[in-house]
């Protein structure tokens, strides 16, 4: 048993996923376990089918999904067609991740009824994970180091393929951000404004951004 997709226009580009990135394919059977995105002309169709790795294209306007095959016991499967989606990451995360629902009999806080950790300015940028921060330890100015109160480390990565600066705005004045290396090594540090950090990415870079407060 397979799903079959069809498309009007055999010069479509279409792309799968690889580790929350899209590259496109030559192989008639292929696999993608996030999203195949098809691009034709102005409109675009991402098909985000979790779950699901494994593929063959039909010609140049068809794609089989395969459901059933072989020893495979599940009988019940789930996808979603995203229509003129910009940003397909962005779209999987809203549909294997949906808004957390949290009730609190004591009210809003004194901030208000809605508030915010940290943006990004775009959505081809991708949060990761959560990481502890540590002090630079090659850090040498003391004036600095008594002013890190408290921070946190975002691993992030640039899901498009294009090299990209970011802004990531957080929801008070940063006095430090550093780029570190997976062992905890400054590799650059950031320009910070009273409301964002700056950094410049690569195509499908993982970077792990560390933001301190005061």
């Amino acid at each position: 048993y397979c799903l079959r997709f069809a498309w009007n226009d055999p010069a479509a580009a279409v792309t799968r996923s690889i580790q929350h990135a899209g590259f496109s394919f030559a192989e008639e059977r292929f696999e993608s376990t996030e999203y195949i995105e098809i691009a034709e002309d102005q409109m675009q169709t991402t098909l985000l089918m979790p779950g699901l790795p494994f593929h063959r294209a039909q010609g140049t306007r068809m794609l089989d999904t395969l459901l059933i095959a072989g020893k495979e016991e599940a009988r019940h499967f789930k996808f979603r067609i995203s229509l003129d989606e910009p940003a397909a990451e962005y779209a999987l995360g809203n549909y294997i991740q949906p808004p957390l629902l949290l009730t609190n009999q004591m009210g809003p806080p004194a901030s208000g009824k809605s508030g915010w950790f940290f943006h990004f300015n775009t959505r081809h940028a991708q949060l990761l994970r959560f990481l502890p921060a540590t002090p630079p330890r090659e850090d040498a100015d003391q004036e600095l180091a008594e002013k890190l109160k408290y921070g946190f480390c975002l691993r992030l990565m640039e899901t498009s393929g294009k090299k990209r600066q970011l802004q990531i705005m957080t929801y008070r004045t940063p006095v430090f951000a550093r780029q570190r290396d997976f062992n905890g090594r400054t590799m650059t540090e950031l320009v910070t404004t009273e409301e964002s950090v700056s950094v410049y990415l690569s195509p499908y870079e993982v970077a792990e951004i560390e933001i301190w407060f005061g």
